[in-house]
């Protein structure tokens, strides 16, 4: 591989016009990370340092960027190597990989400016998916239970669940949720959000109407969720009613669950109980590199981050699950 092939690309990729349009479209994707932080479900920590050699491991692959992560975790603050990752603490790369042939030609300046945005883009996508993914995976919190687990245990000795049959809040239809469903389930998500965020050793704010953020993973109730949302009037067996619950929570939905599974998440906004703690330990960067498991003759060329992922604290989340097998 020639040493100046790697440099010319490398100059190229970090130069200001397209160092820009990765980080603008890294940026500018609509529903990402920051959307959690913002809702108070993921806890952001920025433990940003210089950068740190690390060998890769990468993909084979060809024109779509895609995200990897690097081979060794990196070392980082004492306190934060405390932390259980589930996430861990390592390097990630969304990159396209450059003919080394073509590394001085202006068309590779003209590719480079079509797919850095899309690389950015990618690379803020992976975030999200993964910190989604680790929710619907259901892992371990800090009492030894599962996340969402109707046996759990407040500090102070009180049990409290946060898994709960969708069945208990909505009776009239489960397959395909009515809006008078949706705000039942609404209704029960807030009283059940308080009695798990409330303490005896402190005050906490009552979860009223606008401070809720849900998410769900199935059509059907996307609709249904939709349409409380924006609606001014619902359709009910005895008429239509105002709707007293337009535009007073946030939705999301993610298509990450095929087949019958069935389950809406609801957060209590800014509770001070995140489901997710989000540590960055390095913004994304440009970088152009070489390894084993890129083709020969090509180089890598895409952005870099550092970042773990620790699941956080139940109590500021619920789960309605109406899946019960076969």
């Amino acid at each position: 591989m020639s040493s100046s092939a790697i440099t010319n690309l490398q100059r190229l990729v970090q130069s200001r016009n397209l160092r820009l349009l990765g980080l603008d479209g890294y940026d500018r994707q609509e529903v990402n990370i920051e959307s959690l932080i913002a809702a108070g479900i993921v806890h952001y920590i920025d433990s940003t340092t210089g950068p740190r050699p690390n060998p890769l491991q990468l993909e084979d692959f060809f024109v779509f960027p895609q995200v990897f992560s690097w081979d060794e975790q990196v070392a980082v603050f004492a306190q934060l190597n405390a932390l259980k990752w589930d996430v861990a603490m390592r390097g990630w790369s969304s990159y396209i990989a450059i003919d080394e042939v073509n590394a001085d030609r202006e068309q590779t300046v003209l590719r480079l400016a079509n797919a850095m945005p899309q690389i950015g883009a990618e690379l803020r996508r992976d975030e999200l998916q993964r910190t989604i993914e680790l929710l619907n995976s259901n892992p371990t919190a800090y009492d030894g239970q599962d996340f969402f687990d109707t046996d759990h245990e407040h500090p102070d000795g009180q049990s409290y669940s946060n898994a709960i049959q969708i069945t208990e809040a909505i009776t009239d239809s489960v397959a395909s949720p009515s809006s008078s469903d949706v705000r039942r389930l609404l209704q029960s998500a807030r009283h059940r959000l308080h009695h798990n965020t409330h303490f005896r050793s402190r005050t906490t704010r009552i979860v009223g109407r606008s401070q809720l953020t849900i998410y769900v993973y199935d059509e059907e109730y996307l609709k249904a969720f939709q349409t409380v949302l924006v609606e001014e009037e619902l359709e009910t067996p005895t008429g239509r009613i105002k709707n007293s619950d337009r535009g007073t929570f946030d939705l999301f939905y993610s298509p990450i669950y095929p087949g019958p599974a069935r389950k809406v998440h609801v957060f209590a906004r800014n509770s001070g109980f995140p489901a997710v703690f989000f540590v960055r330990d390095r913004n994304p960067w440009p970088d152009t590199w070489t390894g084993d498991q890129v083709p020969s003759g090509m180089i890598a060329t895409g952005l870099k981050s550092i970042y773990g992922i620790r699941v956080g604290l139940p109590q500021g989340a619920v789960e309605y699950d109406d899946y019960q097998g076969g």
